[in-house]
């Protein structure tokens, strides 16, 4: 099995175990799935009689990574290592290609809008037009392998994007024509994935897991024009040895700080300029009975005003207050399950998708669930993206859709 495959294995059970957990939690009809229940898996969110989604349009198929969307057009990747491109507004088929890649049909990361190009990430990195579909370029390191699983979740203003990879490095690559910038190296050790940078200006910042037992992982800062590591800091390693200290979400920079989440549970945040820590907080707590050790957690962060919001695969989502770091609200998901990984907040509203399938919608000054959508027959695992009064998804299960937002 080659490097790349171990890591994906690894990846690959981690996500199965996460919707073992929630199916076990769930009943057994398809109808009562994502609905809350009581312990042992958790307490009701603060919406007991939830506001279900219009859907406005499907097309069949089975999605991987959040999409993209432009003036008119939305944008999707599939699990066959497939790019679509759909007319946002009535759900037509404009173009559908092929990115003739291999390896696992669920592994693309994402798809980036970024002047008229769209860039995919799908093992490698590739452009296509926007317009018509056609490949522009693809992206194969020389020095490393897999950057379309770690592609950043957007693309700079002038053009860049950047991608970290399971062999350690960072690349910066030109979307209009696929030209490298520079490559970094973060780790040489061969047992180290970067996942995908989020910048800010002149800075990036990426978080990092060591695959060793237990894992250990932290955040690099990288200058932008160049790749120059600017500071790398290892999350500090518990008494307890046999927790695991990955990568366990964001980063995110705020401020002057990166907010990164470690596997044993714990929020660090570090000053941009020194890379010393300037704050923690600590495991989320949980209900009696909850079957996830907030320990061994995964915390998808996301940022809205002065609200920090933090996922949990214990269900539980909390909205801390960026300067106090006191807890402003809690939702608890119930029946819904695990968080997955990554969590988005657009304006003043924080999308989180379950590992049994369903997105909600958060006030994030409060935690008020102001909508939902999907289940496990729908398997919608990624952010949206809006399109005027559209909140357009991809789902593993249900294809590529489009449904009414409410507010």
């Amino acid at each position: 099995m080659s490097p790349l495959r171990s890591r994906l294995v690894r990846l690959g059970v981690t996500a199965l175990t996460l919707v073992a957990v929630v199916q076990a939690a769930a009943p057994g009809r398809p109808g009562e799935q994502g609905l809350p229940g009581p312990p042992p898996y958790g307490p009701p969110g603060p919406t007991t009689s939830p506001r279900i989604l219009a859907r406005a349009w499907t097309v069949p198929g089975a999605a991987v990574g959040s999409p993209a969307a432009d003036q008119s057009t939305a944008y999707f990747l599939s699990r066959n290592h497939e790019v679509l491109a759909v007319d946002a507004a009535t759900g037509q088929v404009r173009w559908r290609r092929p990115t003739n890649e291999s390896g696992y049909g669920g592994t693309g990361a994402t798809v980036v809008v970024s002047g008229q190009v769209l860039v995919v990430g799908d093992d490698n990195l590739l452009g296509f037009s926007r317009r018509t579909g056609a490949l522009r370029w693809r992206f194969d390191p020389s020095d490393g392998y897999g950057p379309g699983f770690y592609l950043s979740y957007e693309a700079t203003t002038d053009g860049m994007v950047y991608a970290g990879s399971p062999s350690g490095r960072v690349y910066a690559v030109e979307t209009e024509t696929g030209r490298l910038r520079w490559s970094t190296v973060v780790a040489s050790d061969g047992k180290t994935t970067v996942f995908p940078p989020r910048f800010n200006g002149a800075v990036i910042a990426a978080g990092y897991t060591e695959f060793v037992a237990p894992n250990l992982g932290g955040v690099v800062l990288l200058a932008a024009d160049t790749g120059r590591v600017l500071w790398k800091r290892p999350f500090p390693v518990p008494r307890d040895r046999s927790l695991s200290v990955n990568w366990a979400g964001g980063p995110i920079l705020v401020d002057d700080l990166v907010i990164v989440s470690a596997g044993d549970g714990i929020i660090h945040a570090y000053d941009i300029a020194s890379g010393d820590e300037r704050w923690s907080i600590p495991p989320v707590t949980v209900q009696p009975g909850n079957l996830i050790d907030p320990a061994r957690d995964f915390r998808g962060l996301a940022v809205s005003g002065r609200i920090l919001v933090s996922g949990s695969l214990t269900g539980e989502i909390v909205g801390y207050d960026l300067d106090s770091r006191e807890e402003r609200w809690r939702y608890s998901a119930g029946r819904l399950g695990s968080v997955i990984f990554r969590i988005e907040a657009i304006n003043d509203v924080v999308y989180v998708p379950f590992a049994g399938g369903t997105l909600i919608a958060l006030q994030a000054n409060d935690g008020a669930e102001l909508w939902r959508v999907g289940d496990w027959t729908a398997s919608i695992l990624w952010p949206p993206v809006l399109w005027q009064d559209l909140v357009i998804v991809s789902g593993a299960v249900d294809g590529f859709s489009a449904f009414h937002a409410v507010r």
